[in-house]
This record gives structure tokens, sequence and C-alpha cells, in this order.
């Protein structure tokens, strides 16, 4: 009986660690298992099952072509894993959410021995094996990044050749991942405009020296057009994070070391959940004295706040399922400053919404944004939504495009300035709140 590919956020076949171990003594089974009772509240939302179920139709096609299948099962891992391998082993990428490393606890207690092997798959470094000087984590970004700046990239690695073949107990449209037809077609926008699958990630990657020409100052840009595209497919393991690496050492000094300074707090965002937990329900700094208005947080999701670069990024969220950095940091923080909602229910939507939508960066950055994580901003840090869109989107080209009416308006970025409708809240008044509330 081959060995077990155990597929966990790691949907690619080149530079992948498991998939080679497990191709050691012979074509591996690929399997990839549904485990709902494992996930809990932390399954993949609305918008990433929409991409999790493009990239599993390319991934399967990619294992057909080397003449085997993908396994699809739904159930308990620590049941469908050991009994698919017959007594083989069963290799698999290391995550760092309190469920998945439970699950994986499960699968190699019901396993036996130690067949169950995990690799770094998904990240630069282990996030165990960095601590702070007590143990645990590492306080700061600054600190992390100077202790990975220059992280130790493992050898290239090819795909397998061959693949076993098995009958699998699902289909992909069994799956509860895209929505019905009935719901409306929402999630055909979603993925418009990008490749889900590790073609589509490849191709990015080799784009990469020409989208970051610049990336210094242009990654700032509300419309997304300055960044290099990875995220999702980072998100998805459908590349390896030291291929994206390497690939930026081409760049010019300044834009290579911004590049990679992002890519670093991605792994310092994983390096604290492995540390700190459940970072999507408890904050691991102070938290503010939170208000409570369904009708601010509705008027938010919905792109109806009435302060025109909030408006345009949430409604850019809804049609297209992300957003570039700058666009989320001014959305989080007019809903934590502004607004005075609680991040988590920022996170929350956030989750549901973004194909891209990661159990680490996504409440580590909420966090960040609410001044109430490990490494945040002041809380008496509030920005101001008109200046950045008018710093940022100068010429009102994003504003117009996801918020139209504004076109009618003297003043696109500030409308109540010129006699336009005033937002849900006045910016100087929000300030002096958050400031009164920190």
């Amino acid at each position: 009986m081959p060995d077990v590919w155990w597929i966990r956020d790691d949907l690619r076949l080149a530079d992948n660690p498991a998939v080679v171990a497990a191709a050691e003594r012979g074509p591996p089974l690929a399997v990839c298992v549904w485990d709902a009772e494992a996930m809990g509240a932390r399954a993949p939302g609305a918008a990433s099952r929409v991409w999790l179920a493009r990239s599993l139709a390319a991934l399967s096609e990619a294992i057909a072509a080397r003449g085997g299948r993908l396994v699809l099962a739904r159930g308990r891992a620590e049941a469908i894993l050991p009994a698919l391998a017959e007594g083989g082993r069963i290799h698999a990428s290391r995550r760092p959410e309190p469920w998945a490393r439970a699950q994986a606890r499960r699968v190699a207690e019901t396993a036996g021995g130690d067949r169950l092997r995990l690799y770094t798959a998904a990240l630069l470094h282990e996030p165990h094996r960095l601590q702070g000087p007590s143990g645990g984590a590492v306080g700061t970004f600054a600190a992390f990044r100077r202790r990975l700046a220059d992280p130790v990239l493992p050898e290239a690695l090819p795909p397998p050749g061959r693949f076993a073949d098995a009958s699998s107990p699902d289909r992909l449209e069994d799956w509860p991942l895209l929505p019905p037809a009935r719901e409306g077609g929402w999630e055909r926008g979603l993925a418009r405009g990008w490749t889900p699958g590790e073609a589509g990630a490849q191709a990015r990657l080799a784009g990469l020296g020409a989208a970051l020409a610049g990336y210094a100052q242009k990654r700032d840009r509300l419309d997304g057009s300055g960044g290099s595209g990875l995220s999702p497919h980072l998100r998805w393991g459908e590349i390896a994070p030291w291929a994206a690496w390497r690939a930026a050492g081409g760049l010019p000094n300044a834009d290579r070391d911004v590049f990679r300074a992002e890519l670093l707090w991605r792994e310092f965002a994983h390096h604290r959940l492995w540390w700190d937990g459940d970072l999507e329900a408890r904050a691991v700094g102070r938290e503010a004295a939170w208000r409570t208005s369904p009708a601010d947080l509705r008027a938010w999701r919905r792109g109806r706040t009435g302060v025109p670069a909030v408006d345009a990024g949430m409604r850019q969220l809804w049609r297209e399922g992300w957003l570039s950095n700058r666009a989320r940091l001014l959305a989080a923080a007019f809903l934590t400053r502004h607004l005075l909602l609680d991040w988590r229910a920022g996170e929350a939507w956030f989750w549901d919404t973004l194909v891209d939508a990661c159990p680490a960066n996504n409440p580590f950055s909420w966090q960040w944004s609410a001044g109430c994580g490990p490494d945040p901003q002041p809380f008496f840090r509030v920005l101001n939504p008109v200046l950045q869109g008018r710093r940022h989107d100068p010429g009102a080209a994003w504003i117009a495009r996801f918020v139209p009416e504004t076109a009618a308006w003297a003043d696109p970025h500030a409308p109540w300035e010129a006699g336009g409708p005033a937002p849900i809240v006045d910016l100087a008044e929000g300030r002096r709140r958050a400031l009164a509330a920190a």
C-alpha cells in the first residue's frame, strides 16, 4: 500500500516536502479530508471555499495527469487517514492552528508508532523554534524580523512523477464549497482575474519582477495594482514561501526589502498563532471599551458608511473577495477607531469574504489595526480615511469604480465638505470618542 500525502493547505506538487517524502517508497496516495468537526467555527469562509474548490479541481487534474487520483473524504481525519494508509506512513504539512494541532495529535495516536510525519511546507520557519528571551513568543515584529532576516531556505523540490490511484469516497461537487446556483452566482466574481491553483501561482511568480517594479512606493495604491497578487496562492499553499523569497532577490533593494518584510509579517502572524492560540477570539494586548451598534456594523459591511474610501473597499471586498493592504487597513481602522466597534466583528466578516482569509494573518492584522495586538500602533493613532484616500487614490479612480455615486459630488473623497451627504459618524467626533475609550 502506498504512503499517504495528507493535503493540509499545501495545494501544490512542486517544492512540497510532504509530498516528496510520501513518494520515497513509490507513488503516493493524495488524500484531502473535510473534517468539519475538527475545524468547528474556523472552517473556511464562503469566499475561501470558492477558491478552495477551484484549487482542488486544479490539483486533481495535475494528479490525474500523473496517473493518480485525488481522494476526497468527509469525516474525522483520525478515522479516515490510518484506514487509507493501511500500515503505511502519513505525510503532511505542519499547521499552527490549535484545532489543526489537536487534529494531528489524534491522527498520530490512532495511526500508532511514528506513522504520521509532519513537515515545514507553508512557512519559512517553524513557529515553535523561535522564542522570546523568557520563552514563549517573540514580543514584537521588529525583534522577530531581526531574528529571521536571513532565513535558511530549502532546496527546490521537483514534484513526484507518479501518483497512486484509488477510489474516492466523495466527489468535489459533494463538498460544501461552491454555493448553490440559486443564490445568484455571486461567487463567479470572487476569483475574477485570478487562476486558483499551482499553475496560476507559478504564473504570478514568473511575473513578480514586473509586478513589483517600484513596489516600495506603489504598494499602498488603493487600486491594488502595485501588489504581487500572491496572497491567496500563499494562503492556500499553491506556492512555497521560500520560492517567493528567492524570486524577490532580483528586485531593486528597496522593493526587495519591503516585499520580504511583508513575507516576514506573515511569518510573525503564524508564530503568534502558534504561541497565543485562538487569535480570532482573544486579544493578546489590551482591549478598548467597544461599542455595540448593529446598524453601524451593517453599514460598514455593505459599504454604506458615507466615507468613500471606506465604502469603495467594502464594496470591492464583497464583489471580488480581495482588497489591497491599504484598503484593508482603512476598513479596519474605520471600524475599530471611528465607529469603535469590536475588531472581532470585522475579523469575522473578512474571514467570510476574503479569498485569502488566513487563520493567522486575518486575526493578527485585525488586532494590530485595533491597537490591541502584541505589536500595536498606539491607540491614539487614528487614520483619517479622507486624507488616506486623497494620498493613495488621488484621482479618485478607484473610488469612482466602486462608489459610482461620487460622480455627482464636487468632492469624491469628502462629499459632505461640498454639500454632499454626511457619513454615519462625524470623523472628528469619532476620533475624539476613540481616544476617550483608549
